[in-house]
This record gives C-alpha cells, structure tokens and sequence, in this order.
C-alpha cells in the first residue's frame, strides 16, 4: 500500500521498493503497486537459480542488493556471512542477465566515513554492470567520487538525514 501511495503522489520522482523481498511474487506486487525498479537481496541468492527466476520475470526492473562486509556478501539483513565474494556476486548477477547493482558496505552504512571507493570498482569492473553506491556517504564530494568511479547513483541516509547532504543539492534521475 505504501508504495502504491508514493508512486501516486511522487509524479515524476520514480520509486525503487526494496526490503522483505522473498519471492518474485512480492517483487511483481511492489510493481503493480507502481515501483519502477525493485530490490532483492536475500533471495537473490537463496538458490542456484534464483537470479534466474527474477531476471526472467523482471528484466530491467530488477535490481540486485550486493551486501558486502569484509569481502564477502551477507544476507539475511546482513546477519548471515556467505562464503560468496562481492567480485564472484557481481559475477554471477551479470551472468544471469541482472541489469544493476546495489552495493552496500556494510561496515560503512550509516557511519559517515565516506564510501568504500575500492569495493564499489572491484564491483563495477567485474560486473560491467551500472552499480548504485550504498554505505558511508556523507558529502557533495564523496557523491562526486561515487560518480567519478562509474556509479550509476548512490543511496544516502545518515547524511540527508543530519542536513550534511541538504535536499537542494541532491539531482534524481530515473
């Protein structure tokens, strides 16, 4: 319902749901609710060919979570280490037809200490993929080198948040 309400009123701003993400059920449900993109983490790497599935059903609409503490990808709400490095992720998503990447450094999210600018080019270089930068951003600047390593976008919480990043600042793009 939340996500049907913000699609309606957020004209032209354009809505990517994400979290709680289980099945392709709950992500085909967020886009008829008026999501343009969705994400899905977790589940995108509960089985073999669970990428597979969502790619297949989702196409350009999906976006894959890569939750990245210590090189390896967690999941679970970032609860459960995988033996899955972010590189053999990124991988396995471009392989399976994933059209974009969220990566989160996880040690770095809502700490501000600025992103981890190697994970995110490990990520890209290995994927070939438009990557969405989560994790530690705190300024103009660091938003700038974001986008200087190739990222397609970025996700600031914290930042906004405590006014270091003010609204004004920030461009949205489809």
């Amino acid at each position: 319902e939340l996500v049907r309400r913000l699609a309606a009123a957020a004209s032209p701003a354009r809505i990517q749901a994400s979290g709680g993400v289980r099945s392709p059920r709950d992500a085909e449900r967020l886009l008829e609710a008026g999501a343009a993109r969705v994400v899905v983490g977790t589940a995108a790497f509960a089985a073999p060919d669970a990428l597979e599935r969502y790619t297949a059903a989702f196409d350009g609409r999906l976006v894959v979570a890569v939750d990245v503490r210590a090189g390896r990808v967690v999941t679970g709400g970032w609860s459960q280490e995988t033996e899955l490095t972010a590189e053999e992720a990124a991988e396995r998503c471009a392989a399976a037809g994933v059209s974009r990447l969220l990566c989160t450094a996880v040690d770095r999210d809502g700490t501000l200490q600025g992103p981890d600018l190697e994970l995110l080019g490990r990520v890209r270089e290995r994927s070939g993929l438009p990557v969405l930068a989560a994790g530690g951003i705190r300024s103009v600047a660091d938003l700038a080198q974001v986008e200087r390593m190739g990222c397609e976008g970025a996700i600031v919480g914290r930042a906004l948040l405590e006014g270091r990043l003010p609204l004004s600042t920030l461009a949205v793009h489809g």
